[in-house]
């Protein structure tokens, strides 16, 4: 199964198997169905945890990128506007 994905999908037999629905199964017997079971064998929990992790990772990452790009552009605008700046050029 993919990354980030939650549970099993609900299809018609899905639906059918469980005894509750009468034949034909219909898109809002699938609907009804899935809002029954939207949080079903703790989804909710592992899907909480998975954003969670999601967004230590890359909050450490664009934090780290952000930091990096602000002292390029300090350093820079330093070097452009230093009294000295022939001397920076040739260094």
């Amino acid at each position: 199964m993919a990354s980030g994905v939650f549970g099993t999908p609900i299809s018609e037999k899905t639906v059918l198997a469980t005894g509750e629905y009468k034949e034909p199964i219909t898109q809002k017997d699938v609907a009804d169905y899935t809002m029954k079971m939207i949080n079903a064998g703790g989804k909710d929990i592992n899907a909480q945890t998975f954003v969670d992790n999601l967004k230590e990772r890359f909050v450490s990452v664009c934090l780290s990128f952000f930091s990096s790009f602000v002292v390029h552009h300090i350093f820079l605008l330093l070097a452009c506007c230093h009294p000295n700046k022939f001397l920076l050029e040739r260094a």
